[in-house]
């Protein structure tokens, strides 16, 4: 018999550009703590993009100092990354983010997390790669060829990204130390999938925009000094991307399992 009280409904859809803007507005309206924050991230990635620029202009590192010149710029965000969303979901003064690397459980259960994600994104791609490029070989001077095999690689990007944003809520609850499995996140996010990959796809966009410049017009490494501030500007939209993107999961976090409303910013001290 029903005891007059409804079980709760699932979370309405989650509004997608809302949830963005809210993020940028957060972020900017947090710009000083997120910059204080991302001080020793920035640091160390630049560090070590240099230490990789050097080992290849002389081709001296062993396999595996360039591996942990290539990791170390990934535990050195750890910290910001659950710091952002942190602050998104426990907005208190001891969590606002600040200069440092603080660690704990919660970052090392983040970055356990985080590394399966990615693995997992490196899973799918090595399947669906390999697999479209049998399925629709290169044929020259067939541009309905080509185009079709542009539309269906563009196809497995985004069931790629689908699949990870089913599993991405695992990041904002590893970052409040809550215990959410795989299995449950994927269950969470059953219908806010699209909405979570579109998200990732597009909260960074504006941020991104450097890198892309930098790949295709950036100056030749030999060019040090316009190399070195090319390299800042990139490593910096980097960590601003990784902001927006923390901040907006966080805030479908709360949306999805049901804090009521998206979060808003308390005024800075």
């Amino acid at each position: 018999m029903s005891n007059g009280t409804a079980p709760p409904g699932p979370a309405p859809k989650l509004p997608v550009l809302g949830t963005i803007f809210v993020a940028y507005g957060f972020a900017f309206r947090n710009a000083g703590p997120l910059l204080r924050a991302a001080a020793v991230p920035f640091a160390v990635t630049l560090i070590a993009d240099l230490r990789l620029l050097w080992a290849a202009h002389e081709q001296s590192m062993m396999v595996s100092a360039r591996l942990f010149w290539f990791l170390l710029p990934f535990v050195a965000t750890i910290p910001f990354a659950t710091q952002c969303h942190r602050y998104v979901l426990e907005t208190t003064p001891a969590n606002r983010p600040r200069f440092g690397f603080p660690w704990s459980q919660r970052e090392t259960l983040f970055m356990l997390n985080a590394m399966g994600l990615f693995g997992l994104m490196l899973l799918l791609n090595a399947i669906g790669i390999p697999l479209l490029a049998r399925l629709v070989p290169t044929a020259s001077g067939s541009s309905t060829l080509g185009a079709v095999g542009i539309v269906l690689y563009a196809l497995v990007f985004m069931l790629t990204i689908y699949v990870v944003a089913r599993f991405a809520l695992v990041l904002p609850a590893a970052a409040i130390g809550r215990n959410l499995s795989w299995s449950g996140a994927w269950r969470r996010a059953a219908a806010h999938g699209v909405g979570l990959a579109l998200i990732i796809v597009l909260a960074p966009i504006p941020w991104l925009v450097p890198s892309v410049i930098h790949m295709v017009f950036g100056p030749d490494a030999a060019e040090v000094e316009r190399f070195l501030v090319t390299t800042a500007v990139v490593e910096a939209c980097g960590l601003a991307s990784t902001a927006i993107v923390m901040i907006a999961l966080a805030a479908a976090y709360r949306w999805i399992v049901g804090a009521p409303g998206l979060p808003a910013s308390p005024a800075n001290p």
